[in-house]
Formats: C-alpha cells, sequence, structure tokens
C-alpha cells in the first residue's frame, strides 16, 4: 500500500492545505469503512454469510445507520473506546487470545465486542474468526484491496469529470471550489459498489 505525501499531513495541519488556492475539503468519509465493506471483502473471497437476513441487517446497519453508537448502546464499553477496541477485533483469529498484534493489551472490550458479535451477527463473526485459518492473506489486505478498487473507480470518475480530488484511505478531499461540481453522492456511490451483484442490495441501498 503506497502513501502519499497528503496521507503523511496530520488532520490539524491538513485543514490548511490548498489546491489551486482553494481549500481542499472531505467530500466523503465511510464510517467503519473496513466493516462497511464486509460484504464485499466476503464476496471477493467466496465465503457466502448465511442466512441472508444476517447480511441484509448488517448492510443496513453499517450504510445507514450507526455501527459504533449500536454496540455503544448496547454494552458499557465506553464511547471513546469503541474505534481502537474495532481497530484491533477486525483481525481477530481468538476471541479469548490476551495478545494481539505481539504486545499485551487490555482485550476486556474486545471480548465484550466478542459477546456482541456472537449475540448479533453469528455468523458474520465465525467468518471473520475463520479467516485467517482459510484465506492465503490477511484480512485487513483484503479490505485494503476492496478500498482502493472502490475509492480509486471514484477519483477516476472525478478526474473524467475535470475535477482534482485527493483520496486518504477511505476519504476523498476535493478543492472547497469543485464540491458543488460534483453531479452524485460518493457515499452512496460506495455503497452502490459494495452492494452489487448481492441480491439484497435493493433492500439496503
Amino acid at each position: 500500500k503506497l502513501y502519499s505525501v497528503f496521507a503523511r499531513v496530520r488532520r490539524p495541519v491538513r485543514k490548511h492545505i490548498t489546491f489551486r488556492s482553494s481549500p481542499l475539503v472531505e467530500a466523503s468519509d465511510i464510517r467503519c469503512a473496513h466493516f462497511t465493506m464486509l460484504p464485499k471483502i466476503f464476496e471477493d473471497a467466496g465465503i457466502e454469510i448465511t442466512p441472508w437476513w444476517e447480511l441484509e441487517s448488517w448492510m443496513y446497519l453499517t450504510q445507514q445507520g450507526d455501527l459504533y453508537s449500536e454496540v455503544v448502546k448496547d454494552t458499557n464499553i465506553p464511547r471513546d473506546a469503541i474505534k481502537p477496541t474495532f481497530q484491533s477485533f477486525f483481525s481477530i483469529k481468538n476471541e479469548n487470545a490476551d495478545i494481539y498484534g505481539g504486545k499485551e493489551k487490555d482485550c476486556s472490550n474486545r471480548l465484550i465486542l466478542c459477546r456482541w458479535f456472537k449475540r448479533n451477527y453469528p455468523n458474520i463473526f465465525k467468518a471473520l474468526l475463520d479467516w485467517h485459518n482459510n484465506q492465503p492473506f490477511k484480512i485487513k489486505r483484503a479490505a485494503n484491496r476492496v478500498e482502493s478498487k472502490i475509492m480509486n473507480s471514484i477519483c477516476d470518475e472525478l478526474r473524467a469529470l475535470g475535477l482534482h480530488p485527493f483520496r486518504l484511505h477511505d476519504a476523498i478531499y476535493l478543492p472547497q471550489n469543485e464540491i458543488d461540481e460534483v453531479p452524485f453522492n460518493i457515499n452512496e456511490r460506495v455503497h452502490n459498489y459494495i452492494n452489487t451483484r448481492n441480491p439484497m442490495h435493493s433492500k439496503c441501498a
């Protein structure tokens, strides 16, 4: 994965960057991006989640709802701890492991999140646990690949319109004076890509 100079600029400094004298502003940012993209990640890897209603519910929550808020509401994980908890959970191999990434960490919140997934999305949870036993590469690599396919195709489309997008992972920045020239909703375009070829996409889009 290659990182541009723009990607290495810290957020407080980023707001001062301009392009042709126009400030760069965030035109799109997908919440919980890798988790939102899970249906496409599984589909590309040939993993089928059954029953379909579980995947349909997941797509609705991540695209139309707020995944982090839903978990905070249903558990006692503090709001300021929810994002790092999800980040460590994404590559989980063993729900009872005390070691993640070679470093000791407090895994109590991660265990709470495991229980939440088992209760609400047991088959998605199992697919995440099984990933590293059945796939030749890490799930984060697969997620980055899907993310690049989606965001790069949208950036190509914007450039074809004469605009000047800057991609930062799952976010797209544009010069402020070009924002109103985008003829489509970027977040909806991302969701449509995730839902393509999925039989439930018409209900979740």
